[in-house]
């Protein structure tokens, strides 16, 4: 009896910690930021503090069967010479209403001071209605055309709280 007991505990805690992880792709297009603000750092040539605020349309993706209609980002990076390491927060608009919540590392090149590529890993911080406790993690890569748009591709692994 008492072997069967810790035998029925063990398996119930395994299956607990085995939550299902979802595949996760998407593909969007990024305006040109509506917010760019550039303040340069009086230490070295180049050295720029720099914050942009971008709306991206998806065209491919969803979670938990719901298609992420447009992602709203806020970035900040630390710009010197043609790299900078950034962090992002972000807001998915999901086609049902709900909200998801971005969190991201980036590092983006820069050639001649323009932004070129973007490349990060991003986590989700939570959501809204059906996806609330949604958690998550992946990556990303952005390419950026001289006029300032984007294409970018994520990928990544999430679970949705029961």
């Amino acid at each position: 009896m008492r072997r069967a007991a810790c035998t029925l505990l063990i398996v119930m805690a395994f299956a607990a910690s085995a939550v299902a992880q979802n595949k996760l792709s998407g593909s969007a297009k990024c305006a040109k930021p509506d917010k760019d603000y550039r303040i340069e750092v009086a230490d070295q040539t180049g050295h720029v503090f720099n914050i942009i605020h971008v709306t991206c349309a998806y065209t491919k993706g969803e979670i938990a069967g719901i298609p992420i209609r447009e992602e709203v980002d806020t970035a900040f990076y630390d710009i010197s010479e043609d790299v900078a390491r950034g962090q992002i927060a972000g807001v998915m608009n999901m086609a049902n209403g709900d909200k998801v919540y971005i969190r991201a590392q980036s590092t983006l090149t820069l050639k001649a001071g323009a932004h070129q590529a973007d490349l990060g890993k991003w986590s989700f911080s939570g959501g809204t209605g059906k996806l609330k406790g949604l958690k998550g993690n992946g990556t990303y890569k952005a390419n950026i055309a001289a006029d300032g748009t984007a294409t970018a591709e994520i990928e990544g692994e999430y679970e949705v709280a029961r």
